[in-house]
């Protein structure tokens, strides 16, 4: 019985012969077609990993940038900013000693100006006062009253 199955599968007939070459076609072409598009979506997933991290290593690449960007612009201002703090130091202390050389000149002149006027009051002391409309000499009063000598003294 084992043989005769074997040879009736063997002597199939051609009818049976073209549905089973049709059916491995199909099956073959089946199994190419869904190894063609495993392959597609293969190759979809490896470009759409390469442009994801494309993108990805731009935007980082943009940031960094912006950021040395802001970072110069931040370090320009700090510059600018000291430079001027500087300079403003330096117009401080010339302005400071403009200003105690004018409060030394001012000083100098009112030293002068008491100096001067010491010198005049004391010339004007050893003078004789003028004389009065009626023709008598003031000190000579004075002098007889003793308040030119009490003054002299203090």
């Amino acid at each position: 019985m084992y043989v005769s199955k074997l040879t009736e599968v063997v002597v199939a007939s051609d009818h049976e012969q073209a549905l089973l070459k049709r059916t491995q076609q199909s099956a073959i072409s089946r199994w190419r077609d869904r190894l063609g598009h495993r392959q597609n979506q293969t190759l979809q997933a490896d470009l759409t990993y390469e442009s994801k991290v494309i993108s990805k290593s731009l935007r980082v690449w943009l940031a960094a940038s912006k950021r040395l960007q802001t970072n110069a612009v931040i370090a320009s201002n700090a510059h600018a900013y000291f430079t001027q703090r500087t300079i403003l130091g330096c117009w401080k202390t010339a302005f400071a000693q403009r200003k105690r050389e004018h409060w030394l000149d001012e000083k100098r002149k009112a030293d002068l100006r008491a100096l001067f006027d010491r010198k005049q009051r004391s010339l004007r002391v050893g003078r004789s006062l003028p004389r009065r409309m009626d023709g008598s000499d003031r000190t000579e009063r004075h002098r007889k009253s003793g308040h030119y000598q009490a003054s002299a003294r203090r």
